[in-house]
């Protein structure tokens, strides 16, 4: 795997420094700058549903916060982490009030569309909440669930329980909503059969005693979930920097680079010292170019349609196939082993990158394929091709 001592703050400063670099192309530029703001922002959740009263007693729970009234929720309200509380109100005129602590009476009398709230939570440092309340109006939730859709990678239904009516708004969300989406019943019903469409969350949790104020809900195993898919995704973004640096990094100036191992140091490089390891090295080379000429030549002209998994299933086999290689190489130099160490780095890589299987991880997986080549060529010896 890839090297999972990378701190995110490594990786930050490692990706502000690439973006600065006049050697880099506009689009990895441009690339690099959202993955640096993707390592510095925490997770987005988003709790959504028709009732209120739920909803505020659900958050509080979650976040360890004093009971937030109902009549405190507008359409939308985010909280986030910050050193002290503040609350910021966006009006129906547009105009913005910020004061400090928890909205003021006379704020929400003034129907405030927009709460966003800054609380010293530890809670809050991994994730953000946003709260969006839906209407049964399709010409009111339609375009709200897209706005939350463009604010969020986690999805919490929350409802009493999940019934036709929420299906039917449900229904309605974007893929990027839905795709990542937990069911929240807090009035579970288990004298009716479920929906059909309950199967399309990802886990479904019930809650108890939510409308006993003397009752404090339980939403620690929702937490807990939440807590080790945004510690997972964190792991998969930093694979994802440590492989576009991997590419990239060598645009770096050599100053301002990591210098703690190969994985991390992406400025690194396959030294060509030692024994000669053209017995060992040229029939995988031989193989690495041929594949990679047999790819080139089958997206050339006559690319199919769906050349993103095509391009992904080559690269992965490719890079499987070396694998299995340098299981059998001797162990008679550091190069053989920074290549052993590089192919198997690739290979969990690839998998990372054929989960996406859009269209710009196919062309890092080409990228990658690349990047052995130039460590092949480097520990035989040769000019970089």
């Amino acid at each position: 795997m890839l090297d999972t001592a990378f701190a995110p703050q490594d990786a930050i400063a490692q990706l502000d420094a690439l973006a600065a670099s006049a050697r880099l192309p506009s689009r990895d530029a441009d690339r690099c700058k959202r993955l640096a703001d993707t390592l510095r922002r925490p997770a987005r959740v988003c709790v959504l549903g028709p009732r209120k009263g739920h909803m505020a007693r659900v958050v509080s729970a979650l976040l360890g916060v004093p009971e937030l009234a109902a009549d405190m929720l507008p359409p939308a309200m985010e909280l986030r982490f910050g050193p002290s509380l503040r609350t910021s109100a966006t009006l129906e005129d547009g105009t913005a009030q910020v004061t400090l602590g928890w909205p003021t009476p006379e704020l929400l009398h003034s129907d405030p569309i927009f709460l966003q709230i800054d609380l010293p939570s530890e809670r809050l440092k991994p994730m953000s909440l946003l709260v969006l309340t839906l209407e049964t109006d399709p010409a009111v939730y339609r375009p709200a669930l897209a706005w939350a859709a463009r604010r969020s990678e986690i999805a919490v239904w929350c409802t009493p329980s999940f019934n036709v009516a929420d299906a039917r708004i449900w229904a309605s969300a974007p893929e990027r909503l839905t795709q990542h989406a937990y069911l929240l019943e807090t009035r579970p019903d288990t004298t009716v059969p479920r929906h059909a469409a309950v199967a399309g969350f990802t886990q479904v949790f019930g809650l108890s005693g939510i409308d006993d104020p003397l009752i404090a809900p339980d939403t620690a195993p929702l937490f807990d979930r939440l807590m080790a898919d945004i510690e997972e995704a964190r792991v998969a973004d930093l694979d994802m920097v440590q492989l576009f640096l991997h590419r990239l990094g060598h645009l770096i100036p050599v100053g301002q680079r990591l210098t703690d191992g190969c994985a991390v140091d992406v400025g690194c490089r396959v030294e060509p010292t030692g024994p000669d390891l053209r017995p060992i090295l040229s029939e995988p080379t031989l193989y690495l170019m041929r594949r990679t000429r047999d790819l080139a030549e089958t997206l050339g002209a006559s690319a199919p349609d769906d050349w993103p998994p095509h391009m992904l299933a080559h690269c992965a086999d490719t890079a499987e196939a070396l694998r299995e290689r340098a299981e059998n190489w001797p162990d008679i130099s550091g190069v053989v082993r920074g290549l052993q160490t590089l192919i198997d780095e690739i290979c969990d890589t690839m998998t990372l990158l054929s989960i996406e299987g859009r269209a710009e991880q196919a062309q890092d997986a080409a990228a990658l394929l690349f990047q052995l080549r130039i460590a092949f060529e480097q520990a035989l010896g040769r000019e970089e091709p």
